[in-house]
């Protein structure tokens, strides 16, 4: 399955979200009621697409993200990332609720 970029948008009650399909470009940033975001390794992010997600609780990434910015989600409890998430610089200072960080790491085995 392939989902458009703005296929989301004017979904302003859409409380999770997971998605493991194809997605070029996906922008979240009018779900301004998301509490949790999971998005496989088939999809990309927008740079900007997570801003203005004041709910969101809960985020697990395993996408491509160049440029992950996450200062202004107060409410984030636990952040869980994959390989292909790129952080902006000081992303993680001011985040008050914080618990859990996890980042997936590719180990790899030499001979």
């Amino acid at each position: 399955m392939i989902v458009l970029p703005n296929a989301l948008r004017g979904l302003p009650k859409l409380d999770e979200i997971v998605l493991r399909c194809i997605c070029d470009g996906l922008d979240l940033s009018t779900c301004n009621s998301l509490r949790i975001i999971k998005l496989g390794e088939q999809v990309t992010l927008l740079p900007k697409s997570l801003r203005c997600l004041p709910k969101v609780e809960k985020i697990n990434l395993k996408c491509k993200c160049n440029g992950l910015d996450l200062t202004a989600f107060n409410s984030l409890k636990i952040i869980e990332l994959g390989e292909q998430v790129k952080f902006l610089p000081k992303t993680l200072r001011g985040l008050p609720n914080l618990e859990t960080i996890l980042r997936s790491t590719v180990l790899v085995k030499w001979n």
